[in-house]
């Protein structure tokens, strides 16, 4: 038998969906996701009402304590994890731990998550990590395209330029390993840059303290209202665009993940 939760957040939905009926702004965030705009739907100033209303709602000191958000990543973890605590979110102190850096576990431990089952696995020898400094053909055979992705990244804050190329890197970091870039061209889709850390060997010295699992049938059952609802139940998933670039990297780490710029930039190592 699954044992369904307490609503603990009924009261504020119920609060939300007024609102956004009010001001027809569930009509703003329907377009918006129809078109496949990435830029918010809503505005900092029309987004601030519901901020208010979570404080008040769920009993919260007013203030911008809770609202603050670090710098290096987008997200308001403070309050996130002020919503994850009461829910019994097991990974809720996991939020706590990302302004400072998200270590990428390359020759050390990670602590494992206990949201999901640990790896038992064996530990594999440590490799020496590589320094490539040319690029796969995809990306060689479009030079404009991959500076134009560069750029986009360098104007995201997603990547920065290394000048003295390698030696400035080797004096920056500890630990260095610089992976190859190529570029995903494919049709109906916008071309996406990748970077390859498996032939730096960032991956083979990387070992994740968990299986990760996709979610069950027992999961979705869990999450559900206690009782049924009489109207209609829509599911809408949502997909943060390069969600994996918003997640600060442990300072210490920052010279694992890093990329020729090719010869438009010979000296130039973008670091993600």
């Amino acid at each position: 038998m699954i044992t369904q939760q307490h609503d603990r957040l009924a009261a504020l939905r119920s609060r939300w969906f007024k609102r956004l009926s009010d001001t027809k702004q569930c009509l703003q965030i329907t377009a918006a996701l129809l078109s496949g705009c990435k830029e918010p739907p809503l505005s900092e100033q029309d987004l601030a009402p519901h901020l208010e209303d979570m404080l008040e709602i769920l009993d919260w000191p007013p203030g911008a304590f809770l609202l603050a958000i670090a710098p290096g990543q987008p997200f308001g973890l403070k309050l996130w994890h002020r919503v994850a605590t009461p829910l019994q979110d097991p990974a809720a102190d996991f939020l706590l731990q990302l302004p400072q850096g998200v270590p990428l576990g390359v020759n050390q431990t990670l602590k494992p998550s206990p949201a999901w089952p640990e790896y038992t696995g064996t530990l594999p020898e440590e490799v020496p990590l590589q320094d490539c400094l040319d690029s796969w053909k995809s990306a060689q055979g479009h030079p404009e395209i991959v500076q134009s992705l560069i750029q986009e990244e360098l104007d995201a804050g997603f990547i920065a330029h290394v000048p003295g190329g390698v030696p400035q890197l080797k004096q920056m970091y500890a630990k260095t390993a610089i992976g190859k870039p190529g570029v995903v061209i494919a049709p109906g889709r916008s071309p996406r840059l990748a970077v390859d850390s498996f032939i730096s060997m960032v991956t083979a010295n990387t070992v994740l303290p968990n299986h990760m699992l996709l979610p069950r049938i027992s999961d979705v059952m869990q999450c559900a209202p206690m009782g049924m609802s009489a109207q209609q139940m829509t599911q809408l998933t949502l997909d943060a665009s390069k969600a994996h670039r918003r997640i600060l990297v442990a300072p210490e780490d920052g010279g694992l993940l890093c990329f020729h710029a090719g010869p438009a930039q010979a000296d130039g190592i973008g670091g993600a």
